[in-house]
């Protein structure tokens, strides 16, 4: 019979299984992202805006979708406005609130072509009410999106009465920052950013057109105000709310306190008992 005798080598072994356990978990879907009902969009920009007087200031709402595939095109792209219809007051055919609910949007490149032709890319990019007297309420709750070389979340070029996120998923690669911008024509109300550990913020525009930014329950999450190319910096109030509860231990973490008191346990019985044990 054969017995580990090295303890480096049991060490090693845990150590082997627990790095395992980490790649996997860190390709499986985040906690709330639930891949196994969402219908499959491959290869084509899923593209919403109101199309026809019943959609005015309709509420829209979209859950469920697995989006892949694109290459030089956005993956997911909503404008709250039809600019070329309004109604008797003169206003644009907008939506009234736009909800995107359990989303997996990765497999988005910009290929060497598009970045010759300089396309911008996004995973998603949202766009509010060109109509000041409505402003768009925007929440997006459990979304991932990860392998991609695109912008990950753009909010921007509309009116925003609020806007929440919840369970907002970037990575485990690389990817940019969310990003919110406003501006003086465009302005945004609060932010809500909540159940959302380790995600970055990037807040733009001119000064005063970004509202509260509120980060609750979201540990490591990164909110910040950054100038734009042409000085611009909103100055967003930004408060990190401290009566969050303590996050739930991760599995990977249960598994390494888990592997700790085995591996001592290990140490003391990994010989035969009438062997000696090494000094």
């Amino acid at each position: 019979m054969l017995y580990l005798r090295s303890r480096p080598l049991a060490a090693l072994g845990f150590a082997v299984v627990i790095a395992l356990f980490i790649t996997v978990a860190a390709h499986a879907a985040p906690i709330g992202i639930n891949t196994a009902i969402m219908a499959d969009r491959t290869g084509t920009t899923m593209r919403f805006r109101p199309y026809s007087a019943p959609d005015h200031l309709a509420n829209l709402s979209l859950s469920n979708y697995a989006v892949h595939g694109q290459r030089d095109i956005k993956a997911v792209h909503i404008t709250a406005s039809d600019t070329g219809h309004t109604d008797a007051q003169g206003r644009y055919w907008t939506y009234n609130s736009i909800t995107l609910k359990n989303f997996d949007v990765y497999d988005v490149y910009r290929t060497a072509a598009g970045a010759a032709q300089g396309l911008h890319m996004d995973a998603f990019k949202i766009e509010g009410s060109q109509t000041a007297a409505i402003k768009t309420t925007l929440l997006m709750q459990d979304i991932w999106v990860h392998s991609t070389n695109a912008e990950s979340i753009l909010i921007k070029d509309g009116y925003f009465g609020s806007v929440t996120l919840r369970n907002i998923n970037l990575g485990p690669d690389n990817l940019q920052d969310l990003k919110i911008y406003g501006t003086n024509q465009f302005p945004i109300g609060n932010v809500l950013i909540e159940n959302s550990p380790g995600l970055r913020v990037m807040i733009q525009g001119q000064a005063g057109t970004v509202g509260k930014v509120t980060v609750r329950n979201s540990p490591g999450a990164y909110v910040r105000n950054v100038p734009d190319i042409n000085g611009y910096n909103p100055y967003a109030a930004i408060v990190y709310e401290t009566s969050a509860p303590v996050p739930e231990p991760t599995a990977a973490a249960i598994l390494i306190m888990t592997a700790v008191p085995l591996l001592r346990r290990r140490r003391c019985n990994q010989f035969p008992a009438n062997e000696p044990r090494r000094k």
